[in-house]
């Protein structure tokens, strides 16, 4: 008797013990269900201005991890590096050396990054994406008014200080100096078409090491993804409907996740032939107006430096070219509006995001 009571209590301790082990095994797990919950259930954001555009951050954490002047240090840091805008700026040394060579020091290493990826670009698009061509933008103008005006000698003359090849401009590093070669003084680097997506890659590796792996940044319209929203969604980023217009229009929508995305189109600078729109895109290799009815190229890649880069090019090799090139490419895709022969629009998006690409229109 006495060992049955003993052994009914030992057994009641026992499940006694582990009832409340239990219990309180469910109490833990339901507050870290709690807390993982909580974790992304709140969304900040954070604007600003910088690199003469807007910028848009958002991110989901249990608190507020990250603050805007946080954001608006690292822009300036760039800016330090990479603006044109800034006399003191490397990229305004470098362009205003009156020397064939010229050392610095950047330990941000954002130069080096930037003409790297320029020059990788460079060569998979032979050229069509080249950050030497400022002086040719400048000859033809913002508008097609100035068309009439442009000489062949004047092309002529500033396509010598077009060209990003290993004859024209090099980058190397020289105990632990960068250093620049040119075979002519007046060449000169405007790296305006990658910087904004560079630049919105550094804002998301920062926030991924501060622990926010659930973000999108955006500046000037380029986007770097981090990881899906709560609840497994991804990032719905709007693509623009290319309209003379300045209400905002959306065509499209694809959701990204861990993807950069950038856009160029110049359907707001264009001129009409045979009823035709014609992008007012320079072409650095010739130095005249692209001529093709590609009015907006989406790029999305790995990361928002290359699409940006890509985007810029496709502009410059119509759709057909950029088809081509993309067909040799993995891990860069490609959303293309045109003007189709009746003035409407056609899309097309490669095979890789068809199905993340919803119409609107």
């Amino acid at each position: 008797m006495i060992l049955v009571v003993r052994v009914d209590h030992i057994f009641y301790f026992v499940f006694t013990r582990l009832g409340v082990l239990v219990l309180a095994l469910a109490a833990l797990t339901a507050c870290n269900t709690e807390a993982n919950k909580k974790s992304y259930s709140d969304k900040f954001e954070i604007k600003g201005s910088a690199q003469g555009t807007t910028y848009h951050i958002a991110y989901y954490s249990k608190e507020r991890v990250i603050r805007k002047y946080e954001i608006d240090s690292i822009l300036l840091q760039i800016d330090k590096v990479l603006s044109l805008w800034d006399s003191t700026s490397i990229i305004s040394k470098v362009n205003n050396t009156e020397s064939l060579r010229y050392e610095f020091r950047d330990p941000t290493h954002f130069f080096y990054d930037n003409f790297l990826i320029s020059k990788e670009v460079f060569r998979a698009t032979k050229g069509a994406f080249d950050p030497t061509v400022a002086p040719l933008v400048e000859l033809w103008g913002f508008g097609l008014s100035k068309r009439a005006e442009v000489l062949p000698s004047d092309i002529d003359k500033n396509l010598r200080k077009v060209g990003f090849s290993d004859e024209r401009i090099t980058l190397t590093k020289a105990e632990g100096n960068y250093r620049i070669l040119k075979s002519l003084p007046d060449i000169q680097l405007n790296f305006n078409g990658i910087a904004q997506g560079y630049s919105a890659d550094v804002l998301s590796k920062y926030l991924a090491a501060r622990g926010i792996k659930s973000h999108m940044v955006e500046i000037g319209g380029e986007v770097r993804v981090g990881d899906f929203k709560p609840g497994g969604k991804g990032w719905q980023i709007g693509i623009d409907r290319p309209v003379e217009s300045d209400m905002r229009e959306l065509q499209s929508i694809v959701q990204l996740t861990n993807q950069g995305l950038a856009t160029s189109g110049n359907y707001r600078k264009f001129y009409v032939k045979d009823g035709m729109k014609y992008a007012h895109t320079i072409d650095p290799k010739n130095g005249y107006p692209v001529e093709h009815n590609l009015l907006s190229a989406t790029v999305i890649a790995d990361n928002s430096a290359l699409a940006d880069a890509y985007a810029t090019a496709f502009m410059v090799l119509g759709y057909e070219k950029s088809l081509e090139l993309l067909n040799s490419m993995k891990d860069v895709e490609a959303y293309f509006i045109l003007s189709g022969e009746d003035g409407e629009f056609v899309t097309h998006a490669t095979s890789g995001i068809a199905g993340q690409i919803q119409s609107l229109q």
